[in-house]
């Protein structure tokens, strides 16, 4: 797409100088109400309201950082981006990392590891007899969000084997396991 010319960029700003809102010279000139708000801001901050001349590439904050980013993802290539975003000396959103690691080839498809996840969980579960799995339930809720109950569900019975008083945490769960 190409840039609003000079002279229309001038007309749209004098007319909201002039008292017209944004949403009625947008909508008298054929744009968005960003790209009006763009303007404004683009002539306070700078003092000119001329069309960049194609600012490519990497965000300057990160391009110092090009190095850093590649090693953090090797070293941890299932981190996400806010554990990417964490390990920055600098502060950028969660959106400038990934356009970063795409433009530098570096973003997986989680479908494909989550894929890849499962068929070995699949493969795990084989040895497994499904009549021996217990599922446990906590259940009750006070407002606190606190649960009150649990029960252990298996494939012939529902069981209550014991209650808690308060939420399940390790060591109740692992009295439950041993005991049950």
């Amino acid at each position: 797409m190409r840039p609003i010319p000079t002279e229309m960029r001038t007309r749209i700003l004098e007319d909201c100088d002039n008292g017209l809102s944004e949403r009625k010279a947008a909508i008298q000139w054929k744009v968005g109400r960003a790209t009006i708000s763009k303007l404004k801001r683009l002539r306070r901050d700078t003092g000119c309201i001329e069309p960049c001349k194609g600012v490519t590439g990497p965000k300057p904050k990160l391009l110092a950082h090009r190095k850093l980013l590649q090693e953090i993802v090797a070293k941890t290539p299932d981190a996400t981006l806010e554990e990417i975003r964490a390990q920055l000396p600098v502060e950028v959103s969660i959106q400038t990392v990934h356009v970063e690691l795409k433009k530098l080839k570096l973003i997986y498809r989680k479908s494909l590891h989550v894929a890849e996840q499962r068929q070995e969980w699949k493969v795990r579960m084989l040895g497994f007899a499904p009549e021996k799995l217990v599922f446990i339930d906590e259940t009750g809720a006070k407002t606190n969000m606190t649960r009150l109950y649990g029960r252990a569900l298996r494939q012939t019975v529902m069981t209550a084997v014991c209650v808690f008083d308060g939420a399940m945490d390790k060591e109740r769960l692992e009295s439950y396991v041993r005991d049950a």
